[in-house]
């Protein structure tokens, strides 16, 4: 009996030793051997987070299967035409993005998608511009780049290739590029800040296109264009232009605000040339 009471004494004593080995051992240094090929855990995380600074996800058409964007984006080029390539390459693919709607884009409510991707350009516009101000984009490729933009409907998109154009200097095919921006646009915060770069072109001879777009935008642009313009179109009226404004005038609804905007632009210039005798 004593034999057996010294068995059992001797079994517990040896599992008390072992459960205090491992309670005195640290978590990670019971880690299973693991080989070589096969990621731990934190090593797969890792990777994961390499690929999300490395380059957006695959975009795939949903219709075809076929990828519209690199899984990991190679290394943008430092200038020259590989720089401009890498550019319209770009918002080619955002272009592509915007019109499909397949892309790796947040789709949580209808808006949030185009909102995402409009980002996406923006980001693409911003880096263009500060390459651009270094001397590694020509101006051909950001003409080229805000020609791509003025076919999004975005006016944050056009705002952004706006300031791109602010930074050329003015000749026929900066000019081409702004107006494009501008021709179609209903968003009457974005003509608000071209106001000035089209006071800078019409300052520099551009004088009968730009009177030809405002009048234009006054008769028949958007709700909130056609009354911004028509409030602050006053800079723009001369002596060479007077008669067409006053046609432009005629053609307006006299209930609507675009024609009392004008009629006041009209008579603030009329009374000023009185002035001057």
């Amino acid at each position: 009996m004593k034999k057996v009471h010294v068995g059992i004494l001797t079994a517990l004593g040896v599992l008390l030793g072992v459960g205090l080995l491992f309670s005195a051992t640290p978590l990670q240094d019971l880690e299973m051997p693991v080989d070589d090929a096969t990621p731990t855990v934190k090593q797969a995380a890792g990777a994961d987070l390499a690929e999300t600074k490395t380059g957006p996800a695959t975009a795939t058409s949903a219709k075809a299967g076929v990828p519209v964007a690199q899984k990991a984006a190679p290394a943008k080029p430092q200038d020259g035409e590989a720089l401009a390539e890498h550019y319209t390459r770009a918002f080619t693919d955002l272009n592509q993005c915007h019109e499909t709607q397949a892309c790796d884009f947040p789709q949580t409510d209808p808006r949030a998608y185009y909102f995402a991707v409009g980002k996406a350009m923006q980001n693409i516009l911003r880096e263009a511009e500060a390459d651009y101000d270094a001397g590694n984009l020509s101006e051909a490729a950001a003409q080229a780049l805000v020609a791509q933009a003025a076919r999004q409907p975005d006016g944050h998109v056009r705002a952004q290739a706006l300031a791109l154009i602010a930074k050329q200097p003015v000749s026929a095919e900066s000019f081409t590029a702004l107006k494009n921006l501008l021709a179609d646009s209903t968003d009457a915060l974005l003509l608000e800040k071209a106001m000035p770069q089209l006071m800078r072109y019409y300052q520099a001879g551009y004088q009968a296109e730009i009177d030809q777009l405002l009048q234009t935008l006054i008769a028949s642009g958007g709700h909130f264009v056609r009354q911004h313009l028509s409030a602050h179109v006053g800079p723009f009226v001369t002596l060479s232009n007077i008669d067409q404004y006053r046609m432009l005038q005629t053609q307006l609804p006299q209930n609507s605000l675009e024609y009392k905007n004008l009629t006041s632009a009209i008579a603030a210039f009329e009374r000023a040339q009185a002035e001057q005798g």
